[in-house]
């Protein structure tokens, strides 16, 4: 019957017969077993030619419609799919009749994409051939069965295949390929009109294909800006939990963009992701879980704000505490987020609770690597508000990064020390440190070769270099060498209000005079141990604090004066800096500066360096030196 059915098609020129010979080979292939049958016997390639018919006479407009429906039906077996795209003529054919007037025809073309576009092997073949516009007119269509299958084709043309195509880099590159084709070719506009359908199945399907979308870097910003993201926050809501999971994964993706989390929250996105973290159903949670912890990149504060005054952070707090791994991740991801903000929304987490579940985590090696990362450096972030430091140590922090500090993981080990070093910088704390043993993971990290790094530990060893029991430990573990590189670090620019301390804020020449300033103060603090001494003398100290007695701040100076004075005290030494021109430098520090501190240090290094007799004669060339020295003697003696 097949045969005789397909030699109808091929030479029987009477349209009638022709049309009940293809609606018998559809209905035949409306049965699993018979569709392979029918496709073996070579029926595509005359179901195409009647495809490709131009009449518009009611006759040919049924050959053709039922042609599309035997197309349809044979396509529902994976199997028969390589005959369909490979035969001449027949996607063209699809292609070409997705213009009817006809809806059910449309209807059937939609259909037979529909599962064609199932298999990710067929896909750069539908591309080839011109498949995504016509995809995208059937979109466009009112009736809903039409564009119902047009959403269900386009988001099989988007997905990635069984969730392991992107294991080979050329099937990864053709399908970003196509999701960068689907929204240069205007799909964003009718896809996104689809979110506005009432049928669950189009919805379904519509953000499903957004979501796979939004997998492109490029496609990102388009998605943000083509007007989907009130209608995905609002699908985002649904009760239904793959149009609610699939809604926020795409604005999750499109939140990885930080230009596109303000868009996100000036929608109005930020209350209801966090009403929807509290779903019944764990695939919505991670997915808005995740959108919030990208919103909580966000440079905006009032957004910041609001995430913090609708219970975000207590959302994700939650999260760290859930069964699911996925879950507990975007949780340690978002509270990351948040304490790379201002130093409140730090002591605002401390105070909900957030260190507890962070350091199990961290701890735990039953817990993911990358988990471990993250709430490691959460942590390490709390540590960075001097506020939360007396609650950090009461809660049991020091030995915990002590612990961390030897964690077989790279980046645990460092974030646990940056964390040390966080409290380190207070001086209340420094001492706590020390005796918990905290010196040590410093000193580790320290030794890297990453100058940004060495730099961003100045703090500490500078505020640890004084506690007396520390200073041998930092010369001869590798403090000395970062504290001699950043000691010229000055800019040569006066900052404003330089008698004090620069904080972690400013401008980049502000930054690198705290930097000088710390680099001095830690030297000096070493130089006052004999044993410390030799090695400072031999890092080649002495020419750069000499250098720095010419910094603009006075803060740099003072320090540089400081650890000379206390190197001066070595005779030998004190011949060094007179050797590398401390002593006119010195001069006109006592001559042009009027704070006391700095001239303190001075008058101190004059002073251990003029202990020396064999100095005396070069103190003694440097008039300018005995006249200073007159005038301050005149000014103590007068009553």
């Amino acid at each position: 019957v097949i045969e005789s059915m397909i030699d109808v098609l091929r030479e029987d020129t009477d349209v009638h017969c022709q049309k009940y010979a293809v609606l018998c080979i559809a209905n035949l292939a409306t049965t699993l077993a018979g569709q392979i049958e029918i496709v073996e016997a070579g029926v595509i390639g005359p179901l195409a030619s009647l495809l490709n018919q131009p009449s518009t006479s009611p006759a040919i407009v049924d050959i053709r419609k039922y042609s599309a429906l035997a197309m349809a039906n044979l396509s529902a077996t994976e199997a028969n799919h390589e005959a369909i795209v490979s035969t001449d003529g027949a996607l063209t054919a699809l292609y070409t009749l997705s213009t009817s007037s006809d809806v059910m025809s449309l209807y059937y073309v939609g259909c037979c994409l529909a599962n064609l576009c199932s298999k990710s092997t067929n896909h750069s073949k539908l591309v080839a051939f011109g498949g995504i516009e016509p995809l995208l007119a059937l979109a466009c269509n009112k009736d809903s069965d039409v564009h119902n299958r047009a959403a269900a084709a386009l988001r099989g043309l988007s997905i990635a295949a069984d969730g392991n195509a992107c294991d080979d880099n050329d099937t990864a590159g053709v399908i970003m390929s196509i999701r960068r084709n689907i929204v240069q070719e205007g799909g964003l506009e009718p896809i996104s009109r689809l979110l506005l359908s009432n049928d669950i199945h189009v919805l379904r399907d519509v953000t499903a294909c957004l979501s796979n979308l939004s997998l492109s870097d490029e496609n990102k910003c388009e998605i943000a800006n083509c007007g989907a993201v009130a209608p995905l926050l609002a699908r985002m809501q649904s009760e239904d939990m793959l149009i609610a999971s699939q809604s926020s994964a795409c604005l999750a993706n499109v939140a990885e963009e930080s230009i596109n989390q303000n868009i996100i929250a000036q929608n109005g996105g930020i209350l209801p992701c966090i009403a929807v973290m509290r779903s019944k159903h764990v695939e919505v949670q991670r997915e808005c879980g995740r959108l919030l912890s990208n919103l909580c990149a966000c440079t905006v504060s009032d957004h910041i704000q609001t995430v913090m005054d609708g219970g975000g952070h207590e959302s994700l707090l939650s999260f760290l505490l859930s069964d699911d791994l996925a879950c507990q991740r975007v949780g340690a991801f978002g509270l990351g987020n948040l304490c790379s903000h201002e130093d409140k929304h730090r002591v605002s987490l401390l105070k909900v609770g957030v260190f507890e579940p962070l350091a199990s985590l961290a701890r735990s090696e039953d817990t993911e690597v990358e988990l471990r990362r993250f709430a490691t450096l959460v942590i390490a972030n709390l540590a960075s508000t001097i506020e939360n430091h007396t609650d950090l140590i009461a809660d049991g922090i020091l030995p915990m990064l002590v612990s961390l500090s030897t964690s077989s993981d790279a980046d645990v080990r460092n974030f646990a020390a940056f964390a040390m070093s966080r409290i380190a910088v207070n001086p209340d704390m420094r001492q706590a440190v020390t005796d918990e043993g905290g010196l040590e993971p410093i000193m580790y990290l320290a030794r890297t070769d990453d100058h940004q790094v060495q730099r961003s530990l100045l703090p500490a060893i500078s505020s640890m270099s004084f506690v007396d029991s520390n200073k041998v430990d930092i010369c001869n573990s590798g403090g000395l060498l970062v504290l001699v590189a950043d000691v010229l670090s000055y800019s040569l620019e006066k900052s404003e209000g330089d008698n004090g301390c620069s904080g972690n804020g400013g401008s980049g020449g502000d930054i690198n005079n705290s930097s000088s300033r710390l680099a001095c103060c830690g030297i000096a603090n070493l130089a006052e141990r004999n044993e410390n001494q030799p090695l400072i003398v031999k890092s080649n100290a002495i020419p750069l604090l000499v250098d720095a007695l010419l910094a603009p701040q006075a803060n740099i100076q003072r320090e540089a004066a400081r650890a000379l004075g206390n190197l001066a005290a070595n005779v030998d030494y004190a011949a060094a800096m007179v050797e590398a021109g401390a002593l006119s430098r010195l001069a006109v520090l006592c001559l042009h500066r009027r704070e006391m501190e700095c001239k303190r240090m001075v008058f101190f290094a004059l002073g251990n360096i003029a202990s020396s007799g064999k100095l005396h004669g070069d103190i003694l060339s440097e008039p300018s030196i005995l006249d200073v020295l007159s005038r301050e003697v005149k000014v103590m003696l007068d009553p």
